[in-house]
């Protein structure tokens, strides 16, 4: 089950668009342009050897005057069957000068995230939120190729051995 939920927050470090709600990032916060990286439609595709998953969709786009990105998604199995849907909200927050993120998963599970921006390598590194005995996980998102976000969620226990690691890469679909 907690293999489901990463992976479903796997998705939400993907993102689509099919019409923006907003123009763009708000200009009161300029490090917001950061995350117009997942801004879009994707076809998201998982690259771990055992993914019992299909290529999945997912689409983001700006809202609430350009403060947050709103991606949804679902992940598809391989018999064709919807196994988690998502929803996840990116933002900069200035008091802490971090990128935040939620991904709240249809099994009820909600995973809150703090990363940093690496401009020179076009990544946006995340850590959920630590939980006392329990583990947490490590997205990177690779931006560094035009149209391609490259993702990786390593999954900690609590004793900081990793127990996973789930691997995939979004294609921008272009628009019609």
């Amino acid at each position: 089950m907690i293999r489901i939920a990463f992976a479903a927050a796997a998705v939400s470090c993907i993102a689509f668009q099919s019409k923006k709600d907003t123009d763009g990032p708000s200009d009161k916060v300029p490090e917001l342009k950061v995350l117009d990286h997942y801004v879009g439609e994707w076809e998201v595709e998982f690259t771990m050897k055992d993914a019992n998953l299909a290529k999945s969709k997912s689409t983001a786009k700006w809202v609430l005057g350009g403060r947050f990105v709103e991606q949804t998604g679902d992940v598809i199995d391989m018999n064709g069957a919807v196994a988690a849907s998502l929803k996840t909200l990116f933002t900069f927050d200035a008091k802490k000068n971090a990128y935040r993120s939620w991904v709240f998963i249809s099994d009820g599970s909600v995973a809150e995230a703090d990363g940093v921006w690496d401009d020179k390598a076009k990544t946006l590194t995340s850590i959920t939120k630590r939980i006392e005995g329990e583990g947490f996980s490590t997205t990177t998102a690779d931006f560094s190729e035009p149209g391609v976000e490259k993702w990786k969620i390593v999954v900690t226990d609590a004793n900081g051995k990793t127990t996973s690691e789930i691997t995939g890469k979004n294609t921008k679909l272009k628009k019609k």
